[in-house]
């Protein structure tokens, strides 16, 4: 009979942690979180946007991910649903070069470089720092951002 009561109040002890860790993920106010952006390309060409990719020591690439056509609109998600880049921007151990796009023209090559020469071996159009822009700048444009 005390092993019953016991095994009751750990389960309900144990469920009552779960649902605690789970509203505080998942029932997040949709407003005060954002793990995406749109990006508005506003030229009159195909461009394209990338992130950094590190390979080792000061070793980086530009990776493509999707073109944008000219006067289009795309979005990106730059984190996971259940994290924010309001809580990431904050981060100490997140690195803030993985909220920075770089805007290329839509044809560009693949190479490794170090981050010294990365504008010289790729010719970046613009480079998106949403760390640089901040919160509450992002938040008055509802996280969209423009090239040019």
């Amino acid at each position: 009979m005390k092993k019953s009561y016991i095994s009751k109040l750990f389960f309900l002890l144990f469920s009552f942690l779960l649902f605690t860790v789970c509203f505080s993920y998942c029932c997040r106010k949709p407003e005060s979180c954002h793990y995406k952006v749109t990006i508005i390309n506003n030229s009159d060409s195909i461009v394209s946007y990338s992130r950094l990719t590190w390979f080792g020591d000061n070793q980086v690439a530009l990776t493509s991910y999707k073109a944008i056509s000219p006067h289009d609109s795309i979005e990106y998600a730059l984190a996971s649903p259940r994290d924010c880049i309001e809580d990431l921007m904050v981060d100490e151990n997140f690195p803030s070069t993985n909220l920075t796009l770089f805007i290329l023209p839509d044809e560009h090559p693949f190479i490794i470089t170090n981050l010294d020469s990365l504008d010289i071996t790729y010719n970046i159009l613009k480079i998106i720092d949403l760390c640089e822009y901040g919160a509450d700048s992002l938040n008055k444009t509802n996280y969209i951002v423009y090239y040019p």
